[in-house]
This record gives C-alpha cells, structure tokens and sequence, in this order.
C-alpha cells in the first residue's frame, strides 16, 4: 500500500487485518521497587516504572506463550534492553550496535534464522520487518501516540494473527500514558483490550 495510508482504508482494501492488541498491567515486583518509584521524580519514575523486574518476567511469558512464532521486543531503554537480552538470550539493537551487526540481525530476523529481537527506539522508524507476528512494547517513556502505531504497526500483514502487547506498571504514569496512547488505536479501528497481570 502506498506509505501514509490511512490504516481504516488498509483495512477496508484487505491490504492488511488488524492485530489483537493487549493491554497488560504489571504489578510491581517487590515493596521495595515500588518505593523506589514513589521517591523518584520526573523522569525517573518513567525509568523505575520500566524496570520494574515483574516486566522481565512478562516477557519471558509472553515469548513463551508465542514459542516460535517471530517476536519484536521494544524497549525504551537501554538498560532494560541489555538485561532482557541476557537473560532471554535474545540480541538486542539499539543506538551503539554497529550498522553491519545490526542489517546481520535484521536479515537473520527476516530469515528467520532468529525468532526474536530487542529494539530500541532505533526500530520505529525506517526498518523493514515485515514478518513479524508478535510485538512485546515493554516500556516507554511517553512514546508519542504516532509511535505506538508504529510499533503495532510492524505485525499488520495480510493474513492476520498478529498480536501486540502493551506492558506498563500498574499504578504509574505509564498507565495513564497507556489510556492516552491507545486511544490512537482505536482511533483506527483496533480494537484494545486492557488485563491485570497475575504473575503468581
């Protein structure tokens, strides 16, 4: 479809089906963590909110869930990126990964030689993946609307069964950031589900 094309019209032509998209809201890990988020400001509270540690567990999950089916994991920062990387064992893009390292992954991704990538914001935009099936938003930090279309937007294909998962902290600002941006969601016709996680 030509670029720009309002997603109502993609939809309507049949040029893609729309993604299930999932809301989930993480608990906090520990006592300690939250509290850590209440004595923060700005920010920071958007960084304690994202590394929340119950979020690593989420993923681990949901990629579970989703085994070998082709997963995008966003990440808004880097830190979170590095740790889900290491323990998932997936590979991680992001701004320092040299540009060769960097078309290798896509091409193993797009191969599908790798079932998985972490990206950073250097994966909204000008990046062709276009066989992915499932898209972990793990954190933001205010991520415009537009972005979070984006991101969505990497699963729509053809033949549907795409799913896209929204995680925030229960309780922070990502959660009010999350009712915001998803409203651009439906906005174009996707329907948006919202779930407390339970972790137990």
């Amino acid at each position: 479809p030509p670029v720009g094309s309002d997603w109502g019209n993609l939809f309507t032509d049949g040029w893609v089906s729309k993604p299930d998209v999932d809301i989930l809201l993480v608990p906090w890990s520990s006592e300690q963590a939250r509290k850590r988020y209440q004595r923060a400001e700005g920010t920071q509270q958007l960084i304690e909110a994202a590394k929340n540690p119950a979020k690593r567990e989420a993923v681990k999950r949901l990629i579970q869930r989703h085994e070998s089916k082709k997963t995008l994991v966003f990440v808004d920062w880097v830190e979170q990126g590095k740790q889900l990387s290491e323990e998932l064992d997936i590979p991680f893009i992001y701004g320092e990964t040299p540009h060769g390292e960097r078309e290798r992954r896509y091409e193993e991704f797009r191969n599908g030689e790798i079932d998985g990538l972490i990206v950073s914001r250097i994966g909204d935009e000008g990046v062709d993946l276009p066989d992915a099936e499932v898209a972990i938003l793990a954190s933001t930090r205010g991520s415009s609307r537009t972005q979070t279309g984006q991101r969505a937007g990497r699963t729509m294909r053809p033949y549907g069964d795409s799913q896209v998962y929204i995680l925030l902290t229960k309780g922070t600002g990502e959660e009010e950031w999350g009712r915001e941006s998803t409203q651009y969601l439906a906005e174009k016709g996707i329907d948006v589900k919202k779930t407390v996680l339970n972790l137990d």
